[in-house]
């Protein structure tokens, strides 16, 4: 534990560092002053990312169950509709996606993992890292099962 502790000074004060930036030089003397960052907030609002995605189109086939996959999450189409491409085309305002087949509506879906107005920033954090590591695991499922195709 007093080797950790220790570490961050033996970083920033004595170890030279190589990058271009530094010169060879440890980050505190290469960068004696360095501008403050600004303070985390207290609140954040998990669903802004929805602003700049919105107008946003995804394109997908639909399973043989007649279901199709945005990020990690499932949306009933219909097996009617088994192996069509449609276009789903996300709606920031209303929360939702549009699906259609050949320029025709299909269905409006509620975007599903949404979070709500705002909430407090070190519970949406432990909420974000617990995503990313969901979606990692589903990464290296897929990446394993690629590799055992023949």
């Amino acid at each position: 534990m007093e080797r950790l502790e220790a570490f961050p000074t033996y970083y920033n004060d004595q170890r030279p560092h190589q990058g271009r930036a530094c010169q060879n030089q440890p980050p505190s003397v290469a960068f004696p002053t360095l501008p403050r960052l600004p303070q985390l907030p207290d609140e954040v609002s998990p669903d802004r990312w929805l602003e700049a995605a919105h107008g946003r189109v995804y394109r997908r086939r639909v399973t043989s169950d007649g279901t199709i996959q945005v990020d990690r999450h499932t949306y009933a189409i219909g097996s009617a509709y088994a192996k069509q491409m449609v276009l789903v085309h996300l709606d920031a305002h209303q929360r939702c996606f549009h699906v259609t087949l050949e320029g025709k509506p299909l269905k409006q879906l509620p975007i599903r993992g949404l979070h709500g107005p705002s909430m407090a920033f070190w519970p949406y954090f432990r909420l974000i890292c617990a995503e990313a590591r969901t979606v990692e695991l589903h990464h290296r499922l897929l990446w394993e099962r690629r590799s055992k195709l023949p």
